[in-house]
């Protein structure tokens, strides 16, 4: 889109005509020093001279006018959202994701987060959503073109244990929730193609990857799968391994889920750009909408206060005239000394 002017004070404006004012109050005083200087057998300012500074006057004042009905040069940003795609980043927050290889290591709720922001980076036109899950799935943001908001969602309202589960128990994640999230209006009813993307890391309540994924393609919802886990490691809490051990039989059923899901297998945490080729092989193409993206201002009133500067250098640094008139008398030459001048023809 094109720059756009907007003024945030257009009554300004209403001072316009005074302007003009000063230009012509020193047209006036510069025919009265004319008078004033011929009475003193000066010679006048160029008309040229004369003019120049009434314009600079004018365009002095004319540019603080302008200069307070604050201009801004407004820039906006348009581009192509999908109107029959959304995806949801659904988020395990169970007590196993706070698990990393040392206590100052990347957590696996930290690098999936990151992994979420990568990946909606990577799908720019497709609305995006967040949820989390336990044995209970939470939504925080409907699926949305906005993808500031997105990263502030990920960032400030996910968190292990936030909330708890329903249930105290050592495992709590159970996959079968997840098509409550499709099932229960998280998605827009004119979005034909809808997409899961699970970060977890695989330990969850015994479960059947063939019910898992007929439940959410009854639902019209497909899932695509990543996984955040490494064998060695452990909770930490004040830096002191809280006793919790990974699971290596969740394996098994994860990979079986991955193979029903997009893309056909389970994404690593370092896999997004793959991921996200998957997801948009799976969106293909679609209709889509214009929408108004980041706006950028640049306020001007500053650079024509400044620029009102340079002609009211000239208005203070004019020469207004004061110079010696010249002699109009024909001059009479010295003549020698006993010589008499000769009569007049």
């Amino acid at each position: 889109m094109s720059p756009a002017l907007h003024f945030l004070t257009p009554e300004a404006a209403i001072a316009a005509p005074a302007a003009l004012v000063p230009a012509v109050a020193v047209l006036l005083h510069s025919r009265r020093r004319r008078r004033v200087l011929a009475l003193l057998g000066l010679a006048p300012a160029p008309l040229a001279r004369r003019l120049g500074i009434a314009l600079a006057t004018a365009a002095a004042c004319g540019l603080l006018v302008a200069a307070a009905a604050q201009p801004v040069l407004v820039r906006s940003q348009t581009r192509d959202v999908r109107t029959d795609a959304e995806l949801y980043v659904v988020l395990d927050t169970s007590r196993s994701m706070a698990a990393s290889a040392s206590p100052t290591s990347p957590t696996r709720e930290a690098r999936a987060k990151r992994f979420a922001i990568a990946l909606r980076s990577a799908l720019p036109d497709i609305p995006a959503g967040v949820a989390s899950f336990t044995d209970r799935v939470l939504p925080h943001l409907v699926p949305s073109s906005d993808a500031v908001t997105f990263e502030s969602t990920i960032a400030q309202a996910i968190g292990v244990d936030r909330p708890p589960p329903s249930t105290p128990v050592p495992l709590a994640t159970s996959y079968s929730v997840l098509s409550q999230l499709a099932g229960t209006g998280g998605f827009a009813p004119e979005a034909d193609r809808r997409l899961l993307v699970l970060l977890t890391d695989g330990e969850s309540q015994p479960y059947t990857p063939a019910e898992v994924a007929r439940s959410l393609h009854t639902a019209r919802t497909d899932l695509l799968v990543v996984r955040f886990w490494r064998r060695a490691e452990r909770v930490f809490v004040r830096g002191v391994s809280a006793g919790y051990v990974p699971t290596p039989s969740s394996t098994a059923p994860l990979i079986g889920l991955g193979r029903l899901s997009v893309g056909s297998r389970v994404f690593g945490e370092h896999d997004a750009p793959a991921a996200a080729r998957a997801a948009r092989s799976f969106f293909g193409s679609g209709s889509s909408r214009a929408l108004v993206g980041r706006r950028t201002s640049l306020p001007l009133a500053p650079w024509l206060t400044l620029a009102a500067l340079l002609p009211l250098g000239l208005v203070l640094g004019r020469h207004g005239g004061g110079t010696r008139a010249p002699k109009t008398a024909t001059s009479v030459r010295a003549l020698p000394h006993g010589a008499t001048a000769p009569p007049a023809a």
